[in-house]
């Protein structure tokens, strides 16, 4: 292991590996929406714990974990992504303290959270489009996108991987990209986050393809429509499009 990343020992600190995942696996059975101010500074310290070993394999394993479970729990997507922000921002101030405390010129690296976030994603996003799991593993990836997790640089390349399967007539990543459209627009910087990852004019060139499915065709239509002012639709007929398209818990789901 080369010196520049071996472990460091921030404070010195023991640290149990199997009692730390074991209560933090805990923990995030019991995160709900009621009860996550109390809990997620807790999964918090022992992610924290962690990092102050310099144990990188181990922080590996625990945000492979929070990105599974939000992967097969959407109901609580977005707490994930919430928490992913706060161990993220308690890890980085982490290493500030380091840094001011010593007085060793080159300490040890150790990646940010958001970096080995983005890692986790690269080697557990399933390779088949066709399955349910994209869908929301690409919804996970939106919310952290939206809380400051991901910068729009980190997901760029997944966008454009959802873009040509979607070209490809692959009704999926078209679902993906929907729901990735639709949680944007829901914040203040739907804008700038939508200008950044050039989803507007790269969908609209998309949907110049012949190769789209009417389907495909109809969700990123929709997504389209979701971003730009367009006639209010009186008569219901997305309601009834939806049906058509067996789309009626879209909005539901997300």
């Amino acid at each position: 292991m080369s010196e520049i990343t071996k472990p460091w020992r921030s404070w010195n600190a023991p640290f149990d590996r199997g009692s730390a995942h074991r209560k933090m696996c805990g923990l995030l059975n019991k995160l709900n929406t009621s009860n996550f101010d109390s809990l997620a500074p807790q999964i918090v310290h022992w992610t924290t714990s962690c990092g102050r070993c310099g144990n990188v394999q181990y922080l590996h394993t625990m945000a492979q974990t929070i990105v599974l479970r939000a992967v097969t729990d959407s109901v609580r997507s977005v707490l994930y992504a919430r928490l992913c922000r706060k161990i993220g921002d308690d890890l980085d101030k982490e290493d500030e303290d380091w840094m001011f405390s010593t007085d060793d010129a080159n300490p040890s690296y150790i990646p940010s959270f958001p970096s080995i976030l983005h890692d986790v994603f690269a080697e557990t996003r399933p390779v088949d489009v066709r399955l349910d799991q994209p869908v929301m593993h690409e919804a996970f990836v939106a919310d952290l996108l939206l809380y400051g997790v991901l910068s729009p640089k980190d997901v760029q390349e997944q966008v454009d991987d959802l873009l040509s399967h979607a070209e490809q007539g692959e009704e999926q990543s078209a679902m993906s990209l929907s729901r990735l459209f639709r949680r944007i627009t829901r914040v203040d910087e739907a804008g700038y986050l939508l200008q950044q990852l050039n989803l507007l004019h790269k969908t609209g060139k998309v949907l110049e393809e012949d190769t789209l499915t009417p389907r495909a065709r109809y969700l990123l239509m929709a997504a389209m429509d979701s971003v730009q002012v367009g006639p209010v639709d009186v008569f219901d007929s997305m309601e009834l499009r939806n049906e058509i398209y067996n789309l009626e818990d879209l909005d539901n789901e997300l």
